[in-house]
C-alpha cells in the first residue's frame, strides 16, 4: 500500500497523541513570514535560473562557432596531406571539450573520413563547416555540442538555493517564534488572563504596564473599562438597595387599611428614605366635614414624627407645635405637600431637613407624597366599589324578581324560559300575563338598547306598569280584551316619559295566545320575529317566522299609532294544537363563534331538527346547548332572553 505524506503525518500525530493546536496570532505571523521568505527565494531562484541558463546558452552558441572555426583551420593541412593519425589526434583534442559530444569528417566526395561519438545524448547544437585550401573545399567537418554541463551547473545552483531556502525558513521560524513569544504572545496571554479575571467579577484588578506602546494602550483601556464597571456595579448595588427600600416603602404605604394608618406609614417611609429630620401631617377639617365618603371616626388628629416616633397632637395646639418644632429649619429646608382624596384636600405633609435637598432627593420626596395620595384615592375607590357592588346586588335581585312565573293555576301551558344577562343587570325582560276571562295568555318580551344600571331602571319601570295591568286583569276589570298594540301603546308612553331626551330605545313584541280559538295576535316594535314551530305528519317539524304587526322601535318618533288603527297594526296567525311559539332577544342570535360567525343560521337549523312533541323545557336545553357549543372561544356581548310556549288546555 502506498503511503502518501499526508497519511504518514496523520499516523505520526496519532502515535504521538498530538492534537493540532488552534490558530494563534503568533502562529499565523510565523507561517506568513515563512511563506513570504519561501516565495521570495523561489521567485529570485527562478529568475536567476532562467537568466543564467539563457546566458550560458548564448555563451554555448558563441563558443561552438569559435571551436568549429578553429577545428576547420587546424584540419586543413592533415586532410590535404591525408594524414589520418594527425586527423585522429586533432579531433581527439577537440572532443576533450565538455561541450562537444560528437565529430564527423568527410572529404570532398562526401566519403566519411572520421566519425567519433563521446556520448549518445541528443545534441543541443549541430554545426557543419567546409574545410578549404586555397579557396577549394577539401572536406566538411560536423560538430555536435551538448548543454549537459550547463544543466549540471544550474542543478548545483538549485540545490544550493534549496539548502539556503531551508536554512532561511528554519531561521525565520525559530526567530519568529521567539520574537512572537516575547513581544506578542506573552503580552496577549497576560491580557487574556486579566480579562478573564475581570469577566469573573473582580473589577478591581489592574493589568500591569507595558513598554510596548500598543500593548500599553490596550492595557490602559482595559483598566479604564474595569474601573468604569466597578463604579457602575457599585451604583447598581446602591440603586438596587434603594429600590428594595422604596418598594418596601410603597408596600407599607399601600398596606394601610384606613386613613390614619396610611398617613402614619407615609410619614415613616418618606422620612426614612429622604432622611428627613422631622415630619408632620396637618389635616383639613373642612374637607372631612364636607366629604361623606370618609367616616368621622377615621379623621386623624395632627401628627408629628420625631426620632422615629409618631406623636398625636391636639387640634388646638397644631399651629403652636408645628411652629415651635419647625422653627429651627430655614425656609429652604422645609417642604410642604398636599394630601388629597380624589377631588378633596385631606391635609398637608410637612418635612424638615438639616440642609438644602439635592434635586434627586426632592424628586423622591415628591414621588412618595404623590404615592400617598394615590393610596388614598385607591381607598376611596375601594369604598365606592363596595358601595356599587352592594347596589348592583340589590338591583339584580329586583330585576330577577320581575321575571315571569311560568306556573299558572288557571291556564295550563307548557312554558320553558331562559334568562342570562351579560352583566349583573341587563336590559332584556319578559312577562307572561293571564287573562282569566278570555282564557288566553299575553307574552311580552323587550330589549332595551345596551346593558347596565340605566337599562335595568327602564325594565323595572315597565315591569311595574305591566304588573299593574296584570293585577287589573286578575280582578276582572274592564281592561280585558286588550290587544297587543294596546299594551305596546302603554309601554311606549312609559319609555317616552322615563327616557326623556336620552338615547335609550327599546324593541318589544307582545303576543296574545288564544288557545280556545287557536290563534295568535302579534304587535312587534322592532323586535326579533317570533318563530312558530308546527309538527308535520311525516314526523318532522316546520318553523316559520311571524313577521306581521310591525311598528317603529319604542323611544323613536313618531310613537305607535293610537287605538283606532289597531286593526292595521295587529297581525293574526293560526296556532294549531301541538304547536310551539319561540320568542327570543337578539343577544341569542348575535352570539359569535371563534371564526366570527353568528348563531342565527345554527339557531334556525336547530329548530327544524326538533322532534315532534318535545317539551318546551327540553327545547330550551337543546337551543342553549347548541349556543354554548357555537360560542366556545367566541364572544357573547348582549343579554339573552329565550321563551318557548306550547299549546294549552282549559282546566
Amino acid at each position: 500500500m502506498i503511503r502518501t505524506p499526508a497519511r504518514l503525518l496523520t499516523q505520526v500525530m496519532l502515535l504521538r497523541k498530538i492534537r493540532p493546536s488552534k490558530r494563534t496570532v503568533a502562529g499565523d505571523l510565523g507561517f506568513g513570514l515563512s511563506a513570504l521568505v519561501t516565495i521570495s527565494f523561489l521567485t529570485l531562484g527562478t529568475v536567476n535560473f532562467i537568466y543564467s541558463y539563457n546566458r550560458d546558452l548564448q555563451n554555448l552558441d558563441s563558443k561552438a562557432s569559435e571551436l568549429i572555426q578553429s577545428a576547420t583551420e587546424v584540419l586543413t593541412s592533415p586532410i590535404w596531406n591525408i594524414d589520418d593519425r594527425e586527423i585522429q589526434r586533432i579531433v581527439g583534442i577537440f572532443l576533450q571539450s565538455d561541450i562537444i559530444t560528437a565529430a564527423k569528417l568527410v572529404d570532398e566526395r562526401d566519403q566519411v573520413m572520421l566519425e567519433r561519438w563521446k556520448t549518445r545524448e541528443n545534441p543541443r547544437i549541430t554545426l557543419t563547416r567546409p574545410v578549404e585550401r586555397n579557396g577549394a573545399v577539401i572536406g566538411k567537418l560536423t560538430l555536435r555540442f551538448t548543454d549537459s554541463a550547463i544543466r549540471d551547473k544550474q542543478t548545483g545552483t538549485l540545490v544550493f538555493l534549496g539548502i539556503a531556502l531551508a536554512l532561511a525558513i528554519t531561521a525565520v521560524n525559530i526567530g519568529t517564534r521567539k520574537l512572537m513569544r516575547q513581544y506578542l504572545r506573552d503580552p496577549l496571554d497576560r491580557l487574556i488572563r486579566g480579562l478573564d479575571v475581570i469577566a469573573a467579577g473582580d473589577y478591581r484588578f489592574q493589568l500591569p504596564d507595558s513598554s510596548q506602546d500598543e500593548v500599553h494602550r490596550i492595557n490602559t483601556s482595559v483598566n479604564s473599562m474595569a474601573r468604569e464597571l466597578s463604579i457602575r456595579e457599585t451604583a447598581l448595588d446602591e440603586n438596587r438597595q434603594r429600590l428594595e427600600v422604596l418598594n418596601t416603602a410603597i408596600m407599607d404605604i399601600f398596606s394601610g387599611h384606613d386613613t390614619k394608618s396610611l398617613i402614619d406609614q407615609a410619614l415613616r417611609s418618606t422620612a426614612r428614605l429622604t432622611k428627613a429630620t422631622m415630619a408632620a401631617f396637618v389635616p383639613n377639617k373642612d374637607t372631612y366635614a364636607a366629604d361623606d365618603q370618609i367616616d368621622a371616626k377615621e379623621v386623624p388628629n395632627p401628627r408629628l414624627l420625631m426620632n422615629g416616633h409618631i406623636l398625636e397632637m391636639q387640634p388646638a395646639l397644631v399651629s403652636k407645635e408645628i411652629e415651635r418644632n419647625f422653627s429651627n429649619f430655614s425656609k429652604s429646608c422645609q417642604h410642604c405637600f398636599a394630601f388629597k382624596s380624589r377631588h378633596q384636600h385631606v391635609g398637608d405633609f410637612i418635612f424638615g431637613f438639616d440642609k438644602t435637598l439635592e434635586p434627586q432627593v426632592h424628586a423622591l420626596l415628591k414621588s412618595l407624597t404623590s404615592l400617598a395620595t394615590v393610596a388614598m384615592i385607591r381607598q376611596s375607590f375601594i369604598r365606592e366599589s363596595a358601595f356599587i357592588t352592594a347596589e348592583l346586588k340589590v338591583a339584580e335581585s329586583v330585576q330577577r324578581s320581575t321575571l315571569p312565573e311560568l306556573i299558572s293555576s288557571n291556564i295550563k301551558a307548557d312554558i320553558g324560559f331562559h334568562y342570562e344577562p351579560v352583566l349583573r343587570v341587563g336590559g332584556d325582560w319578559t312577562h307572561v300575563i293571564e287573562d282569566i276571562n278570555q282564557r288566553c295568555i299575553y307574552i311580552l318580551m323587550g330589549d332595551v338598547t345596551g346593558h347596565g344600571i340605566a337599562q335595568s331602571m327602564i325594565t323595572a319601570a315597565v315591569s311595574g306598569a305591566i304588573e299593574s295591568l296584570q293585577s287589573l286583569m286578575a280582578l276582572g276589570e274592564a281592561v280585558s280584551d286588550q290587544q297587543p298594540s294596546d299594551i305596546l301603546q302603554l309601554i311606549s308612553r312609559i319609555i317616552d316619559k322615563i327616557g326623556g331626551n336620552s338615547n335609550l330605545q327599546m324593541t318589544c313584541a307582545v303576543v296574545k295566545l288564544d288557545f280556545r280559538n287557536e290563534k295568535i295576535t302579534i304587535a312587534n316594535a322592532g323586535h326579533q320575529f317570533p318563530v312558530l314551530i308546527e309538527d308535520k305528519k311525516n314526523g318532522l317539524t316546520k318553523a316559520r317566522a311571524l313577521t306581521g304587526g310591525l311598528i317603529p322601535i319604542l323611544g323613536m318618533n313618531p310613537s305607535p299609532s293610537p287605538r283606532k288603527s289597531n286593526r292595521v297594526i295587529d297581525a293574526t296567525f293560526r296556532f294549531p294544537a301541538g304547536s310551539r311559539l319561540v320568542m327570543f332577544t337578539d343577544g341569542l342570535v348575535d352570539g359569535r363563534s371563534f371564526e366570527g360567525k353568528t348563531f342565527h343560521r345554527q339557531f334556525i337549523r336547530g329548530l327544524l331538527k326538533l322532534r315532534p312533541g318535545m317539551p318546551s323545557a327540553t327545547i330550551i336545553d337543546e337551543i342553549i346547548f347548541a349556543f354554548r357549543k357555537h360560542t366556545t372561544g367566541g364572544s357573547v356581548k348582549d343579554d339573552i332572553c329565550l321563551l318557548v310556549i306550547g299549546s294549552a288546555e282549559t282546566t
